[in-house]
């Protein structure tokens, strides 16, 4: 029993698997192959029998009338993170259309769609008033944003990058940098800032080369240059796009300033090693307390995280708790930013209300500019 592809110029023979250490993957799911599964012996290729049949009639390649200048290759694999289609502007994934001469992508929906559903499409789009303008030139980001609609596919997989909520309805993005912002929030983001990491000084939006002054990460390279910055001509001093959205919590009797809670998705991973706790010299492998300004580290075990905190999203105090399984269903997340939490891990806890939130949302509460 034979199979032939409309994308593939060998016939493909029927053979079954029984065994699973046959060294063998699929070329369409990239999963381990095993039973029954279509070879093609000229070209070693492998496609599992449901993942050939999906594909069976799908052409090598195709010409679409939104991108006529170019051909279309069929992906069977798809990106290997979900992507936005560039003619429905909705979060996708798996096989997919793709020009390989410019980022340009349609799921299998939009690349078959007719002529009559692109010029309706067209039409809503244009009569849309939320959708009236469709690209932005956004002063933080040095490529234009597209205006999006989030679908329900993939919607964990992209956060707000300035109130770093997941994304919902009508959003900005730029897809090749990974940038996005809610409609909501694309208006709301200060070209100069007081910050009480550099009170001295008001910091100014701008695109620099230079060091993080709070991760110290190089924001020109280790960090997205394409995101702009804020920083102090005057003094040297800049904090990338997700630092300057930090804040001082926690005032300690050892120290003048105010200190600020960071977690581990503070660093990049190549640096995490970098911190080293002022007081006991071990190194800051996870969550520490860090002063900007004087560029002290202290472990949480050398500042115990206070037992008791009060957030102004929540109207009773928060009692730091142990691990919290409050979900049946085995998803757990944070009543404050809405991100998924490990369970595994302590976190502050209202009994009353069954609120639970990170430690680092309650200590970090949100800027007075956000």
């Amino acid at each position: 029993m034979e199979i032939k592809l409309a994308s593939h110029e060998h016939s493909m023979g029927y053979h079954c698997l029984d065994d699973e250490t046959d060294d063998n993957w699929c070329e369409k799911c990239t999963e381990k192959i095993c039973g029954a599964a279509y070879p093609c012996v000229s070209c070693e290729l492998w496609l599992h029998e449901l993942c050939a049949k999906a594909i069976q009639y799908l052409p090598r390649e195709i010409t679409h009338p939104l991108h006529s200048h170019h051909h279309l290759m069929l992906d069977w694999s798809g990106p290997a993170a979900p992507f936005t289609c560039d003619l429905c502007l909705k979060i996708s994934s798996g096989t997919n259309y793709r020009c390989c001469r410019c980022p340009f992508e349609l799921d299998l929906v939009c690349a078959f769609a007719s002529s009559d559903d692109h010029v309706a499409r067209k039409k809503r789009q244009r009569s849309n008033a939320d959708r009236e303008k469709q690209i932005m030139q956004h002063y933080c980001h040095i490529h234009p944003l597209i205006l999006y609609k989030h679908s329900n596919e993939g919607e964990h997989d992209y956060n707000c990058r300035w109130c770093d909520k997941p994304l919902t309805g009508i959003f900005y993005g730029c897809k090749s940098c990974g940038f996005f912002l809610h409609e909501f929030c694309s208006d709301k983001i200060p070209k100069t800032l007081n910050h009480p990491f550099h009170p001295s000084h008001p910091l100014r939006l701008d695109f620099v080369d230079a060091t993080c002054n709070a991760c110290t990460q190089w924001i020109g390279t280790s960090k997205d240059f394409s995101t702009a910055a804020y920083g102090c001509q005057i003094c040297n001093f800049n904090l990338d796009f997700g630092c300057a959205k930090l804040l001082p919590t926690l005032k300690h009797e050892s120290h003048n300033h105010c200190l600020t809670y960071v977690g581990p998705t503070f660093r990049d991973p190549i640096h995490k090693y970098h911190f080293q706790c002022s007081s006991c010299r071990e190194l800051c492998l996870d969550t520490f307390y860090r002063c900007v300004q004087c560029d002290l580290n202290l472990h949480l075990k050398c500042v115990p995280v206070p037992p008791l905190a009060k957030h102004r999203y929540h109207r009773h105090p928060l009692l730091l708790n142990q691990p919290v399984r409050e979900d049946e269903i085995g998803e757990y997340y944070c009543d404050i930013c809405e991100k998924e939490r490990d369970p595994t891990h302590e976190v502050y806890y209202c009994q009353k209300c069954t609120y639970i939130a990170h430690i680092e949302c309650v200590l970090n509460q949100v800027a007075p500019f956000l």
